[in-house]
C-alpha cells in the first residue's frame, strides 16, 4: 500500500521539485497538487492523505490561518 501525499505549494518550481522527489519512491504516491489555501484544504477534506505539504504562505490563506490548519491536522 502506497503512503499518499498531497502538496499545496505556489511556487511551480518547488512544486515540480517535490513531484520529482515523491515520484522516485514507489512507496509514494502524489494524489493532489494545489496552489492556493481554500483549494488545499478542500482536497485535503476529500482526499484524506497520509502527508500532507503545505506551504504556509499560500495565496488565499493567511500564515496564522494556515498555521493554526496545520495544527488542528496534527492532532
Amino acid at each position: 500500500m502506497k503512503t499518499t501525499i498531497l502538496v499545496a505549494e505556489d511556487n511551480e518550481s518547488l512544486f515540480i521539485r517535490y513531484q520529482e522527489i515523491i515520484t522516485e519512491d514507489e512507496s509514494f504516491e502524489l494524489v493532489g497538487y494545489a496552489k492556493d489555501g481554500q483549494t488545499a484544504l478542500e482536497m485535503y477534506k476529500e482526499l484524506k492523505p497520509d502527508i500532507f505539504i503545505l506551504d504556509l504562505g499560500l495565496p488565499k490563506m493567511t500564515r496564522i490561518r494556515s498555521i493554526k490548519w496545520a495544527y488542528i491536522i496534527w492532532e
